[in-house]
């Protein structure tokens, strides 16, 4: 078993991040509709945005697979919302260091 990461794993890894942004990007709709209770329920929903880390680590099990997937998928919310900010890049270089 190789130590770094193939060509194919790679690109299966950001192919299942580009479905997770699509994910994202809908997911905020959820939020926003839930924050707007004023109930404080919106914490609920963040299990959501770790979900391309997680799943990309149980299909590809090596080092730095969960770092990519996340990153790739930020990067693709950023790109499918058409909002270039770098708080979500941040953010999902923060998530994929945590999963």
């Amino acid at each position: 078993m190789s130590k770094g990461l193939k060509l194919s794993e790679i690109l299966v890894t950001v192919l299942i991040s580009v479905v997770f942004a699509v994910i994202y990007n809908l997911w905020w709709f959820v939020y926003n509709g839930v924050q707007a209770t004023g109930l404080h329920l919106e914490q609920l929903t963040n299990g959501v945005w770790f979900m391309a880390a997680i799943v990309c680590y149980l299909i590809i099990p090596k080092p730095g697979i969960a770092l990519l997937a996340e990153f790739a998928a930020g990067a693709g919310e950023t790109i499918i919302m058409g909002r270039f900010d770098i708080p979500t890049i941040v953010y999902a270089f923060i998530q994929g260091f945590a999963c």
